[in-house]
């Protein structure tokens, strides 16, 4: 009775939400229009072999300790495989999906927030701003954050199961908070704080510690330490953590508090919002003191609580809740290259709203009736401030030229965005602006290999082919496991020639990258050019495996085929390619060459004709094949 006492009152509010979720999906729809970010989209989407499933072996793969971009998350992996499937690469599918889940998550915040605290309008409050605050976009408008959106949605699910435990303990609720807290664990690692969590909500609600509460966390704290590890193995194997052993005091202290100092200063005033916030620049070992400045906020957050709040159980909840979800990332050990990334607000934030909405309900008591109005003007300003502020930064997310150039203003020294976008302009053309980006990117940090591998390709594009072996020999040395500039000079060698030199770099750079379509693609081309035919086919072939879209292999395999005259498997390929590329003239010529070895001459003629369209120059000897 009491569920559906619960779920009575949820419906009560059935207009209230709705409106929010409404809102909350007009604001936010412009971003399923936007495309891909060349920042991890590659590894978890585009590069990522394990989204192509095709059967329950591939499936139950993903559990076997499968490592992406340094996390376990097979969760997170087979929710992108399911949107591969829907439609390929088509960046909307990902988006969308990334927003429904946001949404969800909007709703499943209101319900949390309102069976915990049964405050009808600080659960809308709370669930209004966990869905438009400006530091929570980056959460959803990049898919590679898809494991954000996911351990959210089942680590609240956890959370909601937990209170109907609480008030009806039968070892189903608790199964089936356990259940959805290890899908929340197999969906990022940073659900391990789930079971700190629940111990708050004890203490909120006013739970005394017996022993069988404390008792029940056990399995809990288990996974915790569990996943915990193979965090930890994963992020270290990946080299994303380094030591803090040799750092100074300043790095390893006061950079926690400088992160907890900003994150609850961009609560309140999201501006200078950022993909990449990187470290201040340290002399001799010590910040500037405008970085010390900065941790003032802090400080005064700290003493307005305790003199005004500290027998608060709710606030000082809401401010645990958001200490103990945000400690994992406050860089006590340094992971990447960012100080903070507005990404970990998208759970510990909740607990500052909850905080938020109770002192401003406590503020709002005391006023008199004549302050009022003004206060819950001065309150809609903020709400409106930090729509428009989420609405324009939609934009932002649009593709890399845009996501760069945003950093690029906030931080103008960061070498990693000018190399970022030097990198998205080399590959659509803008090789005046991409050369200007990554020489800027070397002046500011001489070691940047990636600037002097994507330099190089500008070089080779060119046709500056020494030039081009220089940057991607500087490259190498400075990271023999760069396999993009291995490949790139194999790339040179074979322009120019040298095919021994270009087959050792092919063959390493398969070593250091053996599941990269590229590397067998052009490795399939080098035989060819060595006049290996069976070695070039099986490098085409591994390129399918890999990749079934890929229509250059389908190309270049049915063209292997035309030669052997096996016409209906080169055909099954040309048609392959095109179904993969429809702009390519040759495989529009190529299909009309095997249709016409198989009689099927009015085929043949249609086809070529679109092979004439696209721009191909038909020789007097190829136009006569194709004359009855």
């Amino acid at each position: 009775m009491r569920f559906i006492d619960n779920l009575k009152e949820l419906i009560k509010d059935h207009f209230a939400i709705g409106a929010i979720l409404l809102f909350s999906t007009f604001l936010l729809f412009p971003v399923v229009n936007n495309g891909w970010v060349m920042w991890d989209d590659p590894a978890y989407v585009l590069e990522n072999q394990h989204l192509i499933i095709n059967s329950w072996s591939d499936f139950f793969h993903q559990f076997d300790l499968v490592i992406v971009q340094g996390n376990y998350h097979p969760i997170t992996i087979l929710s992108l495989a399911l949107d591969y499937s829907i439609d390929g690469f088509n960046p909307t599918v990902f988006h969308t999906t990334n927003l429904i889940f946001h949404l969800l998550n909007v709703l499943l915040t209101y319900i949390f927030v309102f069976l915990l605290f049964r405050v009808r309008w600080i659960a809308l409050f709370v669930a209004f701003l966990f869905s438009i605050h400006p530091m929570h976009l980056e959460s959803f408008a990049w898919v590679a954050e898809r494991k954000d959106v996911l351990y959210v949605f089942f680590f609240l699910l956890g959370l909601i199961s937990y209170l109907f435990y609480q008030q009806k303990k039968t070892k189903l609720n608790f199964l089936l908070c356990l259940l959805l807290y290890v899908l929340s664990l197999l969906s990022k690692g940073m659900a391990v704080v789930f079971p700190v969590i629940l111990l708050l909500l004890d203490y909120v609600q006013k739970r005394k510690f017996t022993r069988s509460i404390l008792i029940e966390k056990v399995p809990f704290f288990a996974l915790s330490l569990t996943f915990g590890i193979i965090a930890i193995w994963a992020q270290d194997g990946s080299g994303a953590i380094s030591s803090n052993a040799d750092a100074p005091f300043i790095q390893t202290f006061l950079v926690p508090l400088y992160g907890l100092s900003a994150y609850i200063t961009k609560l309140f005033l999201p501006i200078n919002l950022s993909a990449l916030h990187p470290y201040p620049p340290l002399s001799d070992g010590v910040v500037s003191m405008a970085f010390l400045v900065s941790i003032l906020p802090l400080l005064v957050v700290v003493g307005l609580v305790y003199v005004y709040f500290r027998k608060d159980r709710k606030v000082l909840f809401g401010l645990l809740f958001f200490l103990v979800t945000i400690f994992p990332v406050l860089q006590f050990f340094s992971v990447g290259s960012a100080i903070i990334a507005e990404r970990y607000t998208y759970l510990s934030y909740l607990g500052l709203f909850i905080a938020l909405g109770f002192i401003l309900n406590s503020v709002f008591q005391k006023l008199t009736e004549k302050s009022r109005n003004p206060f819950i003007v001065v309150v809609a300003v903020y709400i409106g401030f930090l729509c428009f502020q989420t609405h324009k930064r939609i934009a932002v997310w649009e593709n890399d030229e845009t996501l760069w150039s945003d950093v690029i203003e906030s931080y103008p020294d960061d070498y990693f965005a000018y190399m970022k976008r030097g990198s998205y302009r080399v590959k659509n053309g803008q090789l005046d602006a991409a050369l200007a980006d990554l020489n800027q990117s070397i002046s500011i940090f001489q070691d940047d290999y990636y600037a002097f591998n994507n330099r190089g390709m500008i070089f080779f594009s060119i046709g500056e082919y020494q030039l081009a072996k220089q940057d991607f020999t500087k490259a190498i040395n400075l990271d023999s496991t760069l396999y993009e500039a291995v490949l790139n000079r194999g790339l040179i060698y074979l322009n120019t020639g040298k095919y021994d030199s270009a087959l050792v770099d092919f063959l390493k750079s398969i070593q250091l990258a053996p599941n990269n379509e590229l590397n067998y693609l052009n490795l399939g081309l080098l035989y060819e050019r060595m006049k290996l035919p069976a070695q070039s086919f099986s490098s085409f072939k591994k390129v399918l495996q890999l990749n079934p879209q890929n229509h250059q292999a389908h190309y270049y395999r049915g063209l292997f085929y035309f030669k052997q005259e096996l016409y209906q498997e080169a055909l099954k390929d040309f048609t392959n390619a095109i179904k993969w590329n429809q702009n390519s003239p040759n495989y529009f010529y190529w299909k009309a060459k095997t249709l016409r070895q198989l009689n099927q001459n009015e085929q043949a003629k249609i086809t070529l004709q679109e092979a004439v369209r696209l721009g191909y120059v038909l020789t007097p000897k190829e136009s006569a094949e194709f004359i009855d």
